[in-house]
């Protein structure tokens, strides 16, 4: 039963910083809003996607990192606020007042038949 629990608190660490991520994205730095207003529009999938977001995955490892070994507070809120935090300064460092469409590549037209 501790294997299981540890476990659980595992999850509950490293899940949050994924949907901090994806609500700092859309709404704060608003990268894909305006590709997926269009495509909704459209009725079909935005024609450019990222294909690895490396800011993303090193917020999301601070984040948990954070999380699992800061001592005080709640662990899943502590790993939420660090990594949507980290992941707005860098992506305003990185990618300056503008983040919207860098990064992109085109869909290969064989994968929208």
């Amino acid at each position: 039963l501790t294997h299981f629990e540890s476990f659980l608190g595992t999850l509950g660490v490293a899940i949050p910083p994924v949907a901090s991520i994806m609500i700092v994205d859309y709404f704060l730095l608003n990268r894909q809003r305006a590709a997926l207003q269009a495509s909704r529009q459209e009725g079909r999938l935005p024609r450019r996607v990222e294909r690895v977001n490396y800011i993303c995955l090193a917020s999301w490892a601070v984040g948990f990192l954070v999380g699992q070994f800061l001592p005080w507070g709640i662990g899943s809120v502590n790993s939420l606020v660090s990594a949507a935090i980290v992941y707005y300064v860098v992506s305003r460092i990185v990618f300056g007042a503008n983040p919207a469409g860098r990064l992109m590549t085109e869909v290969n037209s064989a994968l929208e038949a």
